[in-house]
C-alpha cells in the first residue's frame, strides 16, 4: 500500500426542523480514544486510463463499459473508466499499513465547566460549541463542536490548522469514533486502486 491520507468527512445535508432548546444530543466527552485494530472498508474505486486513439484502445473501453465501468475523458487522447462498488469480502491487506498509520493517532477530552452552547440552529445542522480542551496526537486545542445533521447523523468538528489534520470525527457512541481515510495504490501503471474506509478510536486501554 503506497498512500494512506487523511480525509475529511462530508456530510450531506437538507431541511429539517431544529428547535433552539434542544439540548446537545450526545453525553460530553471525556477521557483517551485511540485506534485498536478495527475498521471497515465502505468502498472500493478502480480507475483505468486508456489511450484510446487505436482500435486496441478502443475495445478496451468497450469491454470495460461493459463490465460497469463509466468512461470519460481524461484528456484528448486518454480515456478515464472508474467503477466504484462495496467490497463483499473483509479487506485484510489494508490491517497492516492502517495500524502504522494509526499507531500515533489518539484523542484525548477534558471537559470544562462551562455547559455546550447551541452556537447554529439553522435548516440543515444544529452545532454545539464546547470550549473544552481536547489533544489529538500532540496538538491541544480549547474548543470543538457536536454538530447533528437532519439525518441524526453527529460528528465531532474540530480546527484543522497544520500539524492538525483531523476536522472530523464521526460519533457511534460514548465508546466508538470514527475516522474516515482513503488509501491508494497503482495496481498497473494505468490502474490505480482507491479505498475508502473508516478507523474506529475507543475509549485507551
Amino acid at each position: 500500500m503506497k498512500f494512506l491520507v487523511f480525509s475529511l468527512l462530508a456530510i450531506t445535508l437538507t431541511a429539517f426542523s431544529a428547535r433552539a432548546e434542544d439540548p446537545m444530543p450526545i453525553p460530553r466527552l471525556e477521557g483517551l480514544y485511540n485506534y485498536q485494530d478495527d475498521f471497515i472498508v465502505t468502498l472500493i474505486r478502480r480507475v483505468e486510463d486508456i489511450p484510446d486513439t487505436t482500435a486496441e484502445g478502443k475495445a478496451r473501453v468497450k469491454q470495460l463499459r461493459k463490465e460497469g465501468h463509466s468512461c470519460g475523458r481524461k484528456n484528448p487522447q486518454v480515456a478515464r473508466c472508474v467503477k466504484s462498488e462495496k467490497p463483499n469480502a473483509p479487506m485484510e491487506e489494508l490491517r497492516a499499513p492502517l495500524a502504522n498509520l494509526m499507531r500515533t493517532v489518539d484523542v484525548e477530552f477534558y471537559p470544562g465547566e462551562e455547559p455546550p452552547v447551541l452556537s447554529h440552529n439553522g435548516s440543515s445542522t444544529q452545532e454545539w460549541l464546547l470550549k473544552d480542551t481536547v489533544r489529538l496526537m500532540k496538538k491541544k486545542l480549547n474548543l470543538y463542536f457536536v454538530v447533528r445533521s437532519y439525518e441524526g447523523r453527529i460528528s465531532l468538528s474540530f480546527p484543522v490548522s497544520e500539524g492538525q489534520p483531523i476536522g472530523n470525527l464521526i460519533y457511534h457512541g460514548a465508546d466508538k469514533l470514527g475516522l474516515q481515510l482513503t488509501a491508494s495504490h497503482k495496481e498497473s501503471p494505468s490502474v490505480t486502486i482507491g479505498y475508502v474506509m473508516e478507523a474506529y478510536l475507543k475509549p485507551g486501554l
